[in-house]
């Protein structure tokens, strides 16, 4: 809205991190000093295991068999 004061915030790098199940301290370990950008498009770029391994069990798993909720 127009006028409007910013009501909320971008989520930081290591939240980024965190939500594709990679460790919050990803991008500022072992001397990587990437920049938030940087960062921020590598994050988007990924997949998260977490993810791919819920699907590949739905997927792969016969009809017969169940497949324990989350």
């Amino acid at each position: 809205i127009p006028g409007k004061s910013k009501d909320y915030r971008t989520i930081t790098p290591a939240e980024a991190a965190f939500l594709q199940g990679m460790p919050a301290d990803t991008f500022s370990k072992n001397g990587l000093d990437l920049t938030d950008s940087i960062a921020y498009k590598q994050l988007g770029n990924a997949v998260n295991v977490g993810v791919i391994r819920f699907l590949a069990k739905r997927l792969l798993l016969k009809k017969t068999q169940t497949v324990e909720p989350i």
